[in-house]
């Protein structure tokens, strides 16, 4: 018995027992100012898209739809606006849970960037649909756009150096959601530089040129994204844009019939 005992017995000072007294229980991160700003600015996002998605002019004046020239998308391409909210929702929701809320993609990756992101995007959609014009507009949609590639910038930069940032999961939930919306901001961007050009020298000619110089754009931000790109290509920005330009080519084809285009001669 006394055998048996002395068998059975751990030293207070054993290694296994030191290392139960020295490494405490795991406790869940508590939420931080920049969880609750990454809600505020999914609300931002949703409330300034869902009625350009719904066609509800705010303030019963224009949208950024009545502003036609060459490169207009059909209004079947807007429902790429539901599926930015969607997943940007999810990531609202995925970045206040315990295992994410303190993680280094969402701390450092997105930071201050996203709530920065989302106050832009709501003035340059007061822009075009309040008494602004299409020049101050055009301005936050730039804006809107560099912040993006700075989340992204910052995202690829944490994934780097933290190999458990690279799974799928975090892909899908952290990441996918800002590229997407990234994807969406280069075509408003040039949309809206082409509109400004559109309405500012009115020639047919000029029209058509820059027209073409926006589709060598959209070619040259794929070929970056899938070629010239560091590490791992980047399908998701390329795909969003060639879903664009398919409603583009098909408005493109009937220019003659559907553009109201003054020429000067």
């Amino acid at each position: 018995m006394e055998e048996r005992s002395e068998a059975s017995f751990t030293p207070a000072d054993s290694p296994s027992r030191r290392k139960e007294v020295l490494i405490p229980p795991p406790s869940p991160a508590s939420l931080g100012i920049l969880n609750y700003l990454n809600l505020l600015a999914f609300f931002f996002n949703y409330g300034a898209n869902i009625p350009q998605a719904a066609s509800f002019d705010w303030f019963s004046a224009r949208d950024i739809n009545q502003y036609k020239s060459l490169l207009t998308p059909s209004v079947m391409t807007s429902v790429i606006i539901d599926v930015i909210i969607l997943f940007q929702g999810i990531f609202a929701v995925v970045q206040m849970m315990p295992s994410y809320r303190s993680s280094d993609l969402v701390q450092r990756g997105v930071g201050c960037w996203y709530i920065s992101a989302s106050t832009c995007q709501l003035c340059l959609i007061l822009g075009y649909a309040s008494i602004f014009d299409a020049l101050f507009s055009t301005f936050f949609m730039g804006a809107f756009l560099v912040i993006l590639l700075q989340i992204i910038k910052r995202q690829s930069d944490v994934s780097a150096l933290d190999g458990s940032a690279q799974t799928v999961e975090t892909f899908w939930l952290i990441k996918f959601p800002f590229l997407l919306q990234t994807g969406w901001a280069v075509f408003l961007f040039i949309w809206g530089i082409n509109i400004f050009l559109t309405f500012t020298i009115n020639y047919l000619w000029f029209q058509l040129t820059s027209f073409h110089i926006c589709l060598i754009c959209f070619v040259w931000v794929g070929v970056k994204t899938l070629i010239l790109h560091e590490g791992k290509p980047n399908y998701v920005i390329p795909l969003v844009l060639s879903w664009a330009m398919v409603s583009t080519s098909k408005i493109t084809a009937f220019a003659h019939s559907t553009l109201k285009i003054q020429i000067y001669i």
